[in-house]
């Protein structure tokens, strides 16, 4: 039997508990075979790896090292071992850098790029982050506690399920987004990359992903080069050539499937339609037989 086989389907088929006598029983049995130390991490607390003030000089034991230096000789240690123990003990507030978390809550997620008044100043979500980085505030801090009651509803939110994004299809796979495409937003000159990172924090099918969707197909979404078979792969249709009417389901006039051209179908560029017909590989031809002539 291999150790995984112990840990996934022994241990889980029986129900065995941490520190009930089983449990015991087969730490004594198979530690040995299947357990084995890492290096030991200055910086590690925990599941939580924090940074490592790479450059500081730090004396320790009478000699002056920097904390890279440190680091680096504390890992031919093992993680469990005393000396590990003692040297992260010693070192580990000179050394390491817990950066202060704009969220309260550690399982949310930061909008980076949220606009907000800080300091009386327009800024945004990620300078605020830098500032406290600069500044040297760490978690736990008078200063980051008052800035994470300050900031964290603005910036922090739960992540979605099913994140918002402009260019995804209703079968799940996503257009190319032409991020630097100029638009009005909401009444603001952005691109389509910015409203893109504004619903970042939004459900796929939220009334105001659908809406911007709706709105924005045309002018955020081309389709991959080569994208299906022949000329597929195409925006949803015109509204006059459109084979697919728009359902409840549909959040609107673009059903957000993908059509394949027809003799009469259309495709788009960033800024521009080109209608195909079926003479259009005859009319080329004759005009460079007319330029070569």
């Amino acid at each position: 039997m291999s150790c995984s086989e112990v840990e996934n389907h022994f241990v889980g088929l029986h129900q065995i508990t941490q520190g009930s006598d089983e449990c015991l029983s087969l730490q004594r049995n198979f530690f040995d075979d299947c357990c084995y130390d890492v290096p030991c991490e200055l910086c590690l607390e925990g599941d939580a790896k924090h940074e490592l003030l790479s450059d500081k000089p730090v004396v320790y034991q009478g000699v002056n090292r920097t904390c890279s230096t440190w680091s680096v000789l504390s890992e031919s240690e093992l993680s469990q071992s005393d000396v590990c123990a003692v040297t992260k003990y010693d070192l580990f507030g000179s050394c390491c850098f817990k950066k202060c978390n704009l969220c309260k809550d550690p399982g949310q997620t930061i909008n980076w790029n949220k606009p907000l008044t800080y300091d009386g100043l327009a800024s945004t979500c990620v300078d605020v982050f830098m500032n406290l980085r600069s500044e040297g505030i760490q978690e736990g801090d008078d200063r980051c506690q008052s800035v994470q009651y300050t900031v964290s509803h603005e910036c922090c939110y739960e992540a979605p399920q099913n994140q918002c994004f402009l260019c995804k299809t209703s079968d799940g796979s996503y257009l190319n987004t032409n991020w630097n495409s100029p638009l009005l937003y909401q009444g603001e000159h952005v691109t389509c990359g910015d409203v893109n990172a504004m619903l970042s924090s939004k459900e796929l099918d939220s009334s105001i992903c659908l809406s911007a969707r709706d709105e924005l197909w045309d002018v955020c979404c081309t389709p991959h080069e080569g994208g299906n078979t022949g000329l597929g792969g195409i925006l949803p249709p015109s509204p006059e050539s459109n084979p697919y009417p728009a359902t409840a389901d549909s959040g609107g006039s673009n059903p957000y499937g993908i059509a394949g051209f027809n003799e009469n179908a259309y495709f788009r560029r960033p800024s521009a339609a080109v209608k195909v017909n079926s003479y259009f590989p005859i009319i080329v031809a004759v005009v460079m037989i007319l330029i070569q002539s």
